[in-house]
């Protein structure tokens, strides 16, 4: 929470800042200036084109409307068109085409009546609505009298007429037999007579005017006349016989032709008093329906379309004068930007001359140091080979010791310095692991020995002995882990482990570990154990020394090597 309040903090100092200078101040000013202009064109955009597109909403409702008018109207048009074909020829196709389009138009005008809400409209497609329905039922009147026709004829007037023509032409037979030549020239003329009332009953059937009707019923006066005749001349029982079943099926056939005389014109009446007309008004209706939307549409097309032609003059006129405006501030804002930023630049590239210098001097005066530094120590090295006595000896001892900590630091401050100059490279050689883990073992052997701590080495087996990287970085990462362990380990072991992380094929990712039984860490003093400069816990400086800069460095190192460090413990 503190780190981030700083921030804000040196945030709102540079924005102070940039505002106490001239040039800050016009640079603050040009963009103000600039959000100003983009807001303006986009308010006036708005509400230009907000009352542009007013009328539309209402344009394409109207258009809507027309669509579901015209749907209407061609499915009532294919509705008639079926009614009639099915009228003439009696096909259950056309019925179930009529069924098809009718229920297509009943979904249409349910939706015409939620759509169409003006009341003019409204009400002629309710008038629609109401004579469509009664269409439907004086249709299916005519379906039914369809029926009722066809059982006469099949049933009744097919059956019968051949069946008295039979019967005559029997008796004709057995007259003409029993030389009865009266009786036989009667039953020629009633068989006349009734062949050419059925012809005019199938005249009918097909014309359905009053006078087929009336020829009909001529021929029939005829054929009840001869039949009368023939009950006095006939006298054989059997032609009798059959001359009265000819008289019962007559006088059946004429009651059911004038049954279906009064069903075809019931039928006709229908048609032409109902379905004829309702089917024009319900066009009328629709059309009535259409032409008042394209009057509408007619009338606010062109004020729609004289809306829109100003709405774009008008955003064309406002964004040209916003582009000026934008531009000119552009180069207002570049041209202060490039003066501060001028300066900026003339800052950093002192700033970087300067850590630079002072990179390089750090690194002069560590190899300086270094020279003197590897003569003392070469020299207490000697020295400690002659023959001294034991003050003497712990003096040199002393001198030795010290010396190697104060290289040791140097050495930690040159690498520092080369990481942070970016001059800090890895090398990638051929090298075996066992030499980099002996190394480490004889460097941190004689502290840990001193101490009384064990150090042990687990290798994973299956880890290749020759290895391609730096050796020299890798073994300076373990060191400086296992000084650590050294350092903050009274009693125990210390650990370093080797496992394959993993292997992909020319890339072999090794996982190095470092394990000990020290005084631990809390979660927070881990939290800043790689920064620069820092350790984990400060107290522990004056008892254990150290500059902080040895895991920052590691962790610098293997970031370059393509790997990443890390830290786990328990207090």
């Amino acid at each position: 929470m503190t780190r981030v309040q700083v921030v804000e903090k040196s945030a709102i100092q540079t924005a102070r800042q940039i505002g106490s200078t001239q040039e800050g101040r016009r640079l603050l000013w040009g963009f103000a200036s600039l959000l100003l202009v983009l807001a303006l064109v986009s308010v006036i955009s708005f509400v230009v084109v907000q009352n542009a597109s007013g009328g539309f909403t209402g344009y394409r409702e109207m258009a809507r409307d027309a669509n579901l008018a015209g749907r209407l109207q061609a499915n009532m048009l294919m509705v008639r068109m079926n009614v009639k074909d099915f009228i003439i020829t009696g096909s259950y196709k056309d019925l179930q085409q009529y069924a098809d389009y009718y229920r297509k138009m009943s979904g249409f005008l349910e939706e015409a009546q939620q759509e169409i809400v003006k009341p003019e409209r409204a009400d002629q497609i309710d008038q629609v609505a109401g004579n469509l329905r009664d269409y439907v039922s004086a249709f299916d009147a005519v379906i039914a009298l369809r029926e009722r026709r066809n059982d006469a004829v099949f049933k009744v007037l097919d059956v019968r007429g051949p069946y008295m023509e039979a019967n005559l032409t029997a008796i004709m037979t057995s007259a003409e037999e029993s030389n009865d030549m009266a009786a036989a020239f009667h039953a020629g003329l009633a068989m006349k007579h009734l062949l050419l009332a059925r012809l005019y009953v199938a005249k009918f059937l097909v014309n359905n005017d009053q006078r087929s009707v009336d020829r009909v019923k001529k021929e029939f006066e005829a054929v009840r006349h001869r039949l009368e005749i023939l009950d006095s001349e006939l006298e054989n029982e059997h032609r009798r016989a059959m001359r009265e079943a000819v008289l019962s099926s007559f006088a059946d056939y004429e009651s059911t032709f004038a049954e279906l005389v009064e069903i075809i014109f019931e039928r006709n009446n229908i048609i032409s008093g109902t379905l004829d007309r309702l089917g024009p008004e319900i066009a009328s209706h629709v059309e009535s329906v259409k032409l008042d939307i394209k009057s509408v549409q007619d009338e606010i097309g062109p004020r729609l379309q004289a809306r829109n032609t100003l709405s774009i003059y008008v955003v064309s006129i406002v964004g040209a004068i916003a582009l000026i405006v934008a531009v000119t501030l552009t180069f207002v804002i570049v041209r202060t930007f490039r003066r501060m930023t001028a300066s900026i630049e003339s800052a950093r590239v002192a700033a970087e001359s300067t850590a630079q210098t002072k990179a390089d001097f750090l690194a002069n005066m560590s190899h300086e140091i270094r020279t003197p530094m590897n003569a003392i120590i070469g020299m207490a090295h000697l020295a400690q080979r002659t023959d001294l006595n034991p003050k003497q000896r712990d003096y040199v001892d002393k001198i030795h010791g010290s010396s190697q900590h104060l290289l040791g630091i140097i050495n930690d401050i040159l690498d520092f310095s080369k990481i942070e100059a970016g001059k800090l490279a890895v090398d990638a050689i051929d090298f075996r692991i066992d030499e980099v883990l002996d190394n480490v073992a004889s460097l941190i052997g004689e502290k840990a020995s001193e101490k009384g701590l064990e150090v042990i080495f687990d290798i994973d087996p299956a880890l290749p002995a020759h290895l391609v990287g730096d050796p020299l970085r890798i073994g300076q990462i373990l060191v400086n882990y296992a000084n650590n362990s050294v350092k903050f380990t009274e009693k125990g072991e210390i650990f370093i482990r080797a496992n394959v992380a993993s292997d992909e094929g020319q890339d072999l990712l090794v996982r190095f570990e470092v394990e000990d039984t020290g005084i631990g860490m809390t979660r927070e003093q881990t939290s800043r154990l790689f920064q620069s400069f820092s350790q984990a816990d400060t107290s522990v400086t004056r008892k254990y020394g150290g500059t902080g800069l040895g895991l920052a460095i590691s962790k610098e190192l293997a970031e370059l090597m393509g790997g990443e460090v890390g830290v786990s413990s328990e207090v």
